[in-house]
Order: structure tokens, then sequence, then C-alpha cells
């Protein structure tokens, strides 16, 4: 709300959006107008570190809980040695991957070719 302070010049009447009682506003000098909103934005600036450190400690919590849930994660889906397990996932995958590049795909490839095409033109007829 605002504060109400009696200064002897214009009364405004304003209508609060909660009730419909007048809310009697002062046309205050410039002076005190200044002193007012720097009242006010030190109240908000205060609100505003308040709401940053509660974000800084829930961003901390959730860091920590995050790093508590994927080493929980991991160690049910993989067992005892998840990252062992994991690490020996990826070389069976890379040891895979190097005996496919070596065969000889090209040339199964171009025998291929003419058996299919065979195929779908007796399928066609």
């Amino acid at each position: 709300m605002l504060k109400k302070a009696h200064i002897p010049q214009e009364d405004i009447f304003l209508y609060g959006s909660d009730d419909a009682d007048p809310i009697v506003e002062t046309v205050a000098t410039p002076e005190e107008r200044a002193r007012l909103r720097h009242e006010i934005l030190e109240k908000d600036i205060d609100l505003l570190r308040v709401r940053l450190d509660l974000i800084r400690a829930r961003v901390g919590l959730v860091s920590r809980s995050s790093v508590r849930w994927a080493n929980c994660s991991a160690r049910s889906q993989l067992g005892a040695y998840p990252w062992a397990k994991f690490a020996a996932l990826a070389a069976s995958s890379c040891l895979v991957t190097i005996a496919l590049r070596r065969l000889p795909l090209g040339s199964l490839a171009a025998m291929a070719v003419p058996i299919v095409t065979a195929a779908i033109s007796r399928k066609a007829r």
C-alpha cells in the first residue's frame, strides 16, 4: 500500500485493486518523491538479493542431488562396478566398429544390387 503522509497540497484519490475504498495519495515535493523512490528501490534491491540467495541455494541443492542421482542410477543399472562396465561397453563398440570397417562392404553391395533388382523385377510381373 501507499505510505500515508499528509502534505498540505493537492490530494489525489485512487482506487485500490482489492477494495473500493479510495486511497489518498498526496502530491509531494520532488525531494520527498526522490526519497520515497530511493526507499522503494532499496527495498526492491533487498528483495532481489533475498531471491538471488534463494536461487543460489536451490541450484546448489539441485546440483548435489543430481550428482547423487546419477551415481545411484548408474549403480542400479550397471551393478557394483558401473564405470568398469561402461568402459568395457565403449571398448567393445570400438572393436565392432573397426571390424565392420575392415569388411569389404563395397564388393558385397556390388554383388547384392543385381540380386535385389532381379527380385524386385520378379515381384513386379
